[in-house]
């Protein structure tokens, strides 16, 4: 489910072209160890994660949560611990400390009786349990309690955040018209109160919805859209992001060599920096197309690479398989003359299916 673009063309940008990057930590230079100073490195945590530096944007995150502690300002502790724990959803490398994370958080929101924080503790966990399926139920529950808490708060802009989650979760089960209007609620709000940053992500989202109805024409205006808010905020992960669902359209339209094409730029753009939840994705959609153009061994090369990276990223546990590499196991498998090995995958992708 996390193929879908969450509050994360080319990979063009580098670390040191990044001008909003380098001007929060230009700022963060002689500034003294305040509030302030803690809210200026969680919005440079922000953007390197956003440009795919995820382990900076995670050191810089401890650094917030020392000082925040340091400076007693408790809101900045729990962002900082919030924004850790969303980080660790896409490499379910450590969920233990993730969860940690996140209990500590909700002592601290409950002390403060900060409704708007409690309810993103929530949220931030329903997203930690979104790829696994037997805790589905759960995420759900989490979700709605996030809701109830965001309007409790009237935060509009967290509520609107809930409201794309549960998008995607609707996705996710194929209810492809309720996400649809999830979606479309969410703009809404976020387009009141000119969330840009929030909008990154919706705008992309509702119009990987229309491809799944195949309604292209209007999937090609909120990738345009998209478009001009990532050219906006410099966000590279959204130019990534779009040029892998334009490369859907194309797979979708029987053009397998052009979605290839888009398809292996994602895999470049992945690699360096090396974002590894994404890449196994991309590598995946590569194994894909070249399974789909006959070209068999190759579609193995790409589809091994997908199920190891993600294995190598991934906690050692089956409960949350990357399909996205299961899949192409299976086609090749009902290829003629299968490689053996693939039967073994395309099996183990049978049993992930499976209720226990």
């Amino acid at each position: 489910m996390r193929s879908l673009l969450l509050l994360f063309l080319t990979a063009s940008v580098t670390l040191a072209q990044n001008v909003t990057i380098d001007s929060l930590r230009r700022q963060l230079t002689g500034m003294p160890p305040d509030s302030n100073r803690v809210k200026t490195m969680h919005e440079l945590a922000t953007n390197l994660w956003w440009n795919g530096y995820d382990s900076l944007a995670r050191q810089t995150l401890q650094q917030a949560l020392i000082t925040a502690r340091q400076v007693n300002f408790p809101a900045g502790e729990i962002r900082a611990r919030l924004a850790l724990a969303r980080i660790e959803a896409d490499y379910l490398s450590d969920t233990r400390a993730a969860h940690a994370q996140l209990d500590t958080a909700l002592k601290l929101a409950f002390t403060s009786h900060n409704r708007s924080l409690e309810g993103q503790v929530y949220l931030r966990r329903a997203q930690l349990y979104e790829n696994i399926m037997s805790k589905l139920p759960e995420a759900r529950l989490l979700l709605e309690k996030a809701l109830q808490k965001m309007r409790q708060a009237s935060d509009r802009q967290w509520e609107a955040q809930v409201l794309n989650e549960m998008a995607i979760l609707k996705m996710g089960e194929g209810q492809f018209v309720d996400a649809i209007n999830l979606w479309l609620r969410t703009r809404r709000i976020q387009e009141s109160i000119q969330d840009w940053k929030s909008l990154r992500a919706t705008l992309p989202n509702l119009g990987a919805a229309y491809v799944k109805l195949n309604r292209y024409a209007e999937a090609m205006v909120c990738f345009d859209e998209a478009q001009q808010v990532a050219d906006r905020l410099n966000d590279r992960m959204v130019r990534v992001f779009l040029a892998g669902k334009k490369g859907e359209i194309f797979e979708r339209k029987g053009m397998y060599e052009q979605a290839l094409s888009l398809y292996l730029d994602q895999v470049e753009a992945y690699q360096h920096p090396y974002v590894p939840a994404s890449l196994a994705r991309a590598y995946g959609a590569v194994g894909r197309m070249y399974s789909q153009l006959k070209q068999y061994n190759k579609a193995l090369e790409y589809t091994r690479l997908s199920s190891q990276t993600y294995r190598n990223t991934v906690e050692k546990t089956q409960a949350g398989m990357e399909h996205n590499a299961q899949a192409p196991f299976g086609r090749i498998y009902l290829a003629p003359k299968p490689n053996t090995q693939t039967i073994t995958y395309a099996k183990a992708g049978v049993h992930w299916t499976e209720p226990n």
